[in-house]
């Protein structure tokens, strides 16, 4: 071969991919515009400023997910979100989850800079409009009160308590009280055995800075060995505390219950009570939550988002043995975390990465 057609080979395969690299780039930009589109419709509904822009703690915002006001500044009290972002008054009939929801417009992005990995998100049961978050693995054990405004009500740190990889939270009852579940159960390479939940009441009241608040160990095992997960549900009524693991290929997420009476500082084995396989896009379970007054439950994957009726008396594994129906979901750059609105009218959903927002729909 002489040296000028190795050479005009050469050229032609750099033109070829130079045009692979060119198509790629351009799938990115139409992908980037889709996201930004809709993070646009959804998320930015009335702020100023455009999309990712956040509003300042004094802003008053009337957006489509009900009236958000706050005049306390990031150290204040917190705002009130009344429709789905508050615990509001229920009015109207049964919602039908799965014909009812739709998105509305979101909240302004996060004051605190410490929030970089949200991981799980719950509502507060005493403060109207008040939401609890944490971090993925990296952070200490504590988790960040916070509203639709964006404010920082506090970071609240669980004394005795460690942080190997929390990967959810759900609010739910103990002992009359309203209690955080704090799931220590992410496992990306199934090798642990020191899996853990732990639980603490309901901060009383909310403000700036770092409070110290106790906490219970329930420290657990798998009767089938180890496992990844970072979906936490809590049972409104019952108290049933179930785990749903996270699945890395096609297959069926398995279904497990703490056994009852829970008793801290013991560690026991969870009962296998049922398994599913994601409904359709991608396989892995990030996130879920029960409905308030036990209506159903949501799971969430990175991609897609599902609601499971619960029937008075039944457990948590028995409504997961039924179907799903899918439902409308924001789409978010790294979707893990998900929570029904304390008046349980509406659901809302949080991203990781750093600069984020809580996005709400309304189900009526």
């Amino acid at each position: 071969m002489s040296l000028a057609t190795r050479a005009a080979r050469a050229l032609a395969a750099r033109a070829l991919a130079a045009r692979a690299l060119a198509a790629r780039a351009l799938a990115a930009r139409a992908l980037a515009a889709r996201a930004l589109a809709a993070c646009a419709l959804v998320t930015c509904g009335l702020a100023a400023g455009g999309c990712g822009t956040p509003k300042t703690a004094t802003q008053t915002a009337t957006a489509s997910t009900g009236e958000t006001t706050s005049t306390g500044g990031a150290g204040g009290t917190g705002g009130t979100v009344s429709g789905a972002g508050g615990s509001g008054a229920d009015s109207g009939g049964p919602v039908d989850f799965c014909k009812d929801c739709a998105l509305k417009s979101g909240c302004s992005s996060f004051a605190s800079g410490d929030l970089l990995e949200i991981s799980g998100v719950a509502p507060s049961h005493l403060h109207d409009g008040a939401y609890y978050v944490h971090n993925d693995s990296g952070d200490s054990p504590r988790y960040f009160a916070t509203n639709c405004a964006g404010d920082d009500l506090g970071i609240y740190k669980l004394v005795g308590a460690t942080a190997a990889d929390w990967e959810d939270m759900a609010a739910g009852p103990c002992d009359g009280k309203k209690c955080l579940f704090f799931g220590d159960i992410g496992d990306n390479l199934e090798a642990r055995t020191d899996y853990v939940v732990y639980r603490t009441p309901e901060p009383a009241a909310l403000g700036p800075g770092v409070h110290q608040v106790g906490a219970e160990k329930f420290p657990f095992a798998y009767p089938d060995g180890s496992h990844d997960a970072e979906t936490i549900l809590v049972h409104p009524l019952t108290g049933e505390l179930t785990i749903v693991t996270k699945l890395k290929k096609e297959g069926k997420s398995g279904v497990y219950t703490f056994p009852t009476p829970l008793t801290p500082d013991v560690q026991v084995t969870l009962v296998k009570t049922g398994e599913l396989a994601v409904p359709t896009g991608s396989v892995r379970f990030t996130g879920g939550a029960v409905h308030p007054k036990a209506e159903g439950i949501l799971l969430r994957t990175y991609t897609s988002l599902f609601f499971y009726p619960l029937a008075t008396g039944q457990t948590l594994g028995a409504a997961l043995a039924g179907p799903g129906c899918e439902m409308p979901v924001m789409l978010e750059l790294q979707g893990e975390s998900v929570t029904f609105t304390p008046n349980g009218k509406g659901y809302l959903t949080v991203s990781e990465q750093s600069g984020q927002s809580l996005h709400f729909a309304t189900c009526q």
